[in-house]
C-alpha cells in the first residue's frame, strides 16, 4: 500500500534515488519516448507505476478558444465493448478491436452552456477594431480636405479612448477565475471605469475531449463487461475484444492531439515526423480473464515470461507465455492468449 508520514517520505526518497541513479547511468537521448515517460512519471507526483494523468480538453465551438487542461490521476483506462457502447450498430457475434474502443474513449463530446469570456473579449475586440479603422479613415479624409484641427482632435481623442480599451482587453486572461469583487476592483483601476470593465462571460457550447497528459510505466486497461439490459438486469457482455501484443498509445496523448489539430497548417511529412517521434509503445505482459456470469465466476491469468532462458522440454524453444489458474500452470502460445475474453490487459512501456 501507499505509506504516509515518515515511512511515506522515506519510501518516496528511495524511489526517487533509484530513478535518479537510472537516469544518471543512461543517456536520456538514447531512451525511447515510452522509457523517457516512464522515468519521468516515476519521479515526483506519481505514487504508483500504474498512475497516469487524464486531462479534459475544452474548446469553445464559437471562438475556438481552448481552456487550460487540468490533470486528474488514474490507475486504469476503461474499455467499453462496442456491444455496450453501440448496441444498435454492433454485432454481438462479431469481435471488436481494442484500438476502436480506445478511440471511442477519447471521442469529442458536445457540452452545452459553458462560460466563455474569450467569446466576449473577441467580439468586443472585433467591434473596436472596426470602429478604430472607421475613425482612421475619417481623420485621413478630414486631413486631406484641410478641415480644422478641432474636428480631427475630437476624432483622435475617440480613437485614443478606444485604443486604451483595446489594449486593456488584449491583456486579459480569459481563463483567469474572477468573482464580482475582482471585476469591481479592475473596473475602478483608472479614471474611466468603462474602459477598464472586464467583459462578462457568455454561455456557449464547447467540445470536450478526454486525453492522456501523462502515461504510466505500467498501463492497465479495464474491460467494462457488466451492464444493464432492457429489463434493468445486470448481465455480462461476452463480446470478444481483439487486442495486440504491442500497442501504440500516442493517439491518446495530448501532444499528438495538438499536432493533429495543426494538419491544415503543416505539411504531411512534418506531421508524420512529429507523430513518429512521439510514439508511445507498450508491450503486453499480462491478461486477466473472468470466466463466469455477472454474479459469480473464476479469474485466470495469462502471463508473459520475460526470462528467455526458460525452454520447452521437447523443442527447446523459449517459453513466452504461461496460463495460471490457482495451482494450475502450463505453457501456452500467443495464439492461445489472444483468443481469451480479456477482463484486464496489463501493458508495460518499452
Amino acid at each position: 500500500g501507499i505509506r504516509t508520514g515518515e515511512d511515506g517520505i522515506a519510501q518516496h526518497e528511495a524511489v526517487q534515488t533509484d530513478v535518479d541513479h537510472y537516469v544518471s547511468e543512461a543517456n536520456k537521448s538514447t531512451l525511447s519516448p515510452s522509457m523517457q515517460m516512464m522515468v519521468k512519471n516515476l519521479s515526483t507526483k506519481m505514487p504508483s507505476p500504474l498512475s497516469g494523468c487524464f486531462g479534459s480538453k475544452l474548446q469553445c465551438c464559437e471562438c475556438r478558444h481552448v481552456k487550460p487542461i487540468h490533470d486528474s490521476s488514474f490507475l486504469e483506462i476503461p474499455v467499453i465493448p462496442t456491444m455496450i457502447s453501440k448496441p444498435l450498430r454492433a454485432d454481438p457475434m462479431q469481435p471488436c478491436y481494442l484500438e476502436e474502443c480506445l478511440n471511442e474513449f477519447s471521442e469529442v463530446e458536445r457540452i452545452e452552456g459553458v462560460n466563455c469570456r474569450a467569446c466576449s473579449i473577441k467580439a468586443e475586440l472585433e467591434d473596436l477594431d472596426e470602429e478604430m479603422s472607421l475613425l482612421e479613415d475619417a481623420m485621413s479624409s478630414l486631413s486631406e480636405k484641410g478641415s480644422d484641427e478641432k474636428g480631427i482632435s475630437a476624432l483622435k481623442y475617440e480613437w485614443n479612448v478606444m485604443k486604451i480599451r483595446y489594449d486593456f482587453l488584449k491583456k486579459i486572461d480569459p481563463d483567469e477565475e474572477m468573482n464580482d469583487a475582482d471585476e469591481e476592483e479592475a473596473s475602478s483601476c483608472d479614471f474611466d471605469k468603462q474602459n477598464f470593465t472586464i467583459p462578462k462571460p457568455v454561455k456557449v457550447d464547447h467540445e470536450k475531449k478526454l486525453l492522456v497528459t501523462g502515461f504510466p510505466p505500467i498501463l492497465c486497461l479495464h474491460v467494462k463487461r457488466l451492464h444493464y439490459n432492457a429489463n434493468h438486469q445486470m448481465i455480462k457482455c461476452n463480446q470478444h475484444i481483439e487486442f495486440p501484443e504491442y500497442l501504440d498509445m500516442s493517439k491518446l496523448h495530448a501532444d499528438c492531439d495538438e499536432y493533429t489539430s495543426q494538419m491544415n497548417t503543416i505539411s504531411k511529412d512534418t506531421l508524420s515526423q512529429k507523430l513518429e517521434h512521439k510514439r508511445i509503445i507498450y508491450r503486453l505482459i499480462s491478461v486477466i480473464e473472468h470466466r463466469g456470469n455477472a454474479f459469480s465466476g473464476h479469474y485466470v491469468t495469462y502471463r508473459r515470461i520475460v526470462d528467455q532462458t526458460l525452454q520447452q522440454p521437447l523443442s527447446g524453444a523459449p517459453i513466452t507465455w504461461v496460463y495460471i489458474s490457482d495451482e494450475t500452470t502450463y505453457q501456452i502460445s500467443w495464439e492461445d492468449v489472444r483468443q481469451c475474453n480479456a477482463y484486464m490487459l496489463i501493458y508495460e512501456a518499452i
